[in-house]
């Protein structure tokens, strides 16, 4: 729900005893504790060597686990408290790395990639996104 300009309401139900409590939380006050994160767009290069277009992002921005390289994006989505952002783990593959640099194929153009957060995130935070280039 939207109260005026600033004010969403996120209502939570708790049932105690008979009774039904109500907790209202701002917008403002609920994105304050969000992590703010740093994020590029990825550029576009043409790989010779594979034949194909591929994307450059900082080394950075690169993340291994057991299952292989992968970076954090931002996506865009609505619910209760407006427009918000969410961190989502994709799967990439490292064509070429140079001068701290890495060509990576996996990843959408028009997808923000996490370079840098205040906080500790992983798939399916919150955030807000400050973005560099």
């Amino acid at each position: 729900m939207k109260i005026g300009k600033k004010l969403f309401i996120f209502i939570m139900l708790c049932y105690w005893g008979g009774a039904v409590f109500f907790t209202f939380y701002s917008k403002e006050v609920y994105d304050k504790n969000l992590p703010v994160v740093t994020v590029i767009r990825p550029k576009l290069t043409q790989v010779e060597k594979y034949g194909r277009n591929a994307f450059i992002i900082p080394d950075e921005a690169v993340n291994f686990d057991d299952l292989g390289f992968y970076i954090f994006v931002a996506r865009e989505k609505n619910d209760v408290l407006g427009d918000n952002y969410t961190v989502w783990r994709v799967d990439i593959s490292i064509l070429e790395k140079n001068d701290g640099e890495s060509t990576v194929d996996g990843i959408y153009y028009t997808e923000p990639v996490i370079i840098h957060s205040t906080k500790p995130i992983g798939s399916g935070s919150r955030v807000k996104l400050s973005e560099i280039g």
